[in-house]
């Protein structure tokens, strides 16, 4: 078993951002146009929904039926956001392992669109789909458990704590099947081939040291991310748009459903801090698993062209084989 630092796969992401920080600005401004544009989008086509959806919410007094028929008017701009913040993330999540496995491709901040991104997105989903059934199922086993144990005890407090056990199980199994799995996207990209399960057999022997990892880097991200929204918020603030503290949540979670409040100043500056923070997850987040991937499989970032027509060959000839 290879030497694994915990400290440098936590930490990669630093290295990444003061390497590629011209690279890192360029997400960060896709990433704001993203969120920019999926606000205008919003508006345009069911801004009066949520509207009256977050009227009905804050007043109180909300009859269900008559508000998920106004859902239901959201509907189509739910599923296009969704296929946008697919591919956008995709894009970002492809330039980012690019920079950091295969610098050589270059390209303006890494980014391309190829087969590479649907390989990539492929990895994701699946990966997603997988871990959620997974803790789906140990979730409705619990919900089960609880609702039989309730029933049987007719004690509230018992049934309580056997729920609050299952959602940790459940819990516990996502965060498993993450790390399991944490080697399938950088695997992917450094390969130029989808790699699934590949990552399941790679993290055999490594899982404390990953989780280590994975905590320090959401520590990371918390702080950081916590401290960009925290001034999105205080500037906000000073330009009136939030007067308590009971508003801060409603203005993060809730914006006003009209263009006016979407592209005001104060939402603007927020929106770039979310998008700085969202790239600075990303940038640890992949640093992480691309810097996991090396340790454990002594693997190196393709930074010549020759090394580079090499791997791709070897690739070719692992096709024919197949």
């Amino acid at each position: 078993m290879n030497n694994f630092s915990v400290s440098k796969a936590a930490f990669a992401g630093f290295g990444l951002l003061r390497k590629r920080p011209v690279a890192a600005l360029v997400w960060t401004v896709v990433a704001f146009a993203f969120l920019v544009g999926q606000g205008v989008l919003c508006v345009v086509m069911a801004g009066e929904a949520f509207q009256v959806m977050n009227e009905m919410q804050t007043s109180g007094d909300m009859d269900m039926t008559s508000y998920m028929a106004v859902a239901s008017e959201t509907g189509t701009f739910s599923a296009v956001s969704t296929v946008l913040q697919i591919f956008v993330s995709t894009l970002l999540l492809s330039a980012v392992l690019r920079a950091l496995l295969r610098p050589v491709e270059g390209g303006p901040a890494f980014i391309r669109l190829g087969a590479q991104e649907l390989k990539l997105a492929v990895v994701v989903v699946v990966v997603g789909i997988l871990t959620t059934l997974a803790w789906g199922v140990v979730f409705v086993i619990g919900l089960i458990a609880t609702a039989i144990l309730g029933g049987a005890t007719r004690s509230g407090p018992i049934a309580g704590v056997v729920g609050g056990i299952s959602l940790l199980l459940a819990t516990a199994t996502g965060l498993f099947f993450n790390i399991k799995f944490i080697l399938a996207p950088p695997q992917t990209a450094h390969d130029k081939a989808i790699r699934i399960f590949e990552s399941w057999t790679l993290t055999k022997g490594y899982f404390g040291k990953l989780l280590a990892s994975m905590l320090l880097t959401l520590l990371v991200i918390v702080l950081a991310g916590g401290g960009l929204i925290l001034l999105g918020i205080l500037f906000a603030i000073s330009q009136n748009e939030v007067h308590d503290p009971m508003q801060v949540m409603m203005y993060v979670t809730q914006p006003g459903f009209t263009m006016e409040s979407m592209l005001s100043p104060a939402r603007l500056v927020s929106t770039f801090a979310a998008s700085l923070a969202w790239i600075i997850a990303m940038a640890f987040g992949l640093g992480l698993a691309a810097s996991a991937y090396q340790q454990i499989t002594g693997a190196e970032p393709v930074t010549s062209p020759i090394s580079a027509s090499l791997e791709d060959d070897d690739d070719d000839d692992d096709d024919d084989e197949d």
